[in-house]
């Protein structure tokens, strides 16, 4: 559990940092990356998970190391909701949302779980 949490603290550094080079005002660090020109910025950054979705990522590995799979990966990603994993679509619906919320609806440099700010 430590090496998770300290990837997903390593995540939200990562989202804090790009925002405010990229997003946020024109202070000199992010002025310099910008190659000097303001204009050059982004709207909005940050990090979403999609949650624990149906596919099959995970299926070679766990072959691999004897566990119990599905041989299909198909099949494999279908078994996952017996372990309350949701659909593609569920997975995409909170990066659709940031994608399209009005500006002032997400925070820049947060990271976001079903359409809401997530801490860890």
């Amino acid at each position: 559990m430590l090496a998770y949490r300290a990837t997903k603290a390593g995540q939200h550094g990562t989202m804090v940092g790009l925002a405010k080079v990229y997003a946020r005002g024109i202070e000199e660090d992010a002025f310099g990356v910008r190659g000097g020109d303001a204009n050059k910025r982004l709207h909005r950054v940050a990090a979403v998970h999609p949650g624990v979705v149906q596919t099959a990522l995970g299926h070679g590995t766990a072959l691999e190391h004897g566990q119990t799979a599905e041989e299909d990966p198909e099949a494999f990603a279908r078994s996952k909701s017996a372990f309350g994993a949701i659909t593609v679509e569920e997975g995409a619906d909170t990066l659709l949302w940031l994608t399209a919320a009005k500006n002032g609806v997400v925070n820049n440099g947060k990271h976001y779980y079903l359409r809401a700010e997530h801490s860890f």
